[in-house]
């Protein structure tokens, strides 16, 4: 019975550790897919910031939109046209 006793004890504290090792495992990848997804979000961000200074820049070099005063209507479609992949 105290050999029974003892197997089930020192499996139990097994079963423990491992459990806390598994959980710190498991953090770390969470933690590293998080940071992964934030950095892409950033850079996403960059581009999308890029992409409309660009198309604020195209906007403006056209002297008849300026005129027209459709600068900004202009901008947006180029900016759009970007996304999809036209320009």
């Amino acid at each position: 019975m105290e050999k029974a006793s003892l197997i089930i004890s020192i499996v139990s504290l097994v079963v423990a550790v491992l459990a806390i090792i598994v959980s710190i495992v498991i953090y770390k990848k969470q933690r590293k897919y998080e940071e992964a997804c934030a950095l892409e979000r950033k850079q996403e961000k960059c581009q999308e910031i890029k992409n409309r200074k660009e198309a604020r820049r195209m906007a403006n070099a056209s002297p008849l939109a300026r005129l027209a005063g459709v600068t900004k209507e202009l901008e947006e479609d180029i900016y759009l046209d970007k996304q999809l992949g036209k320009r």
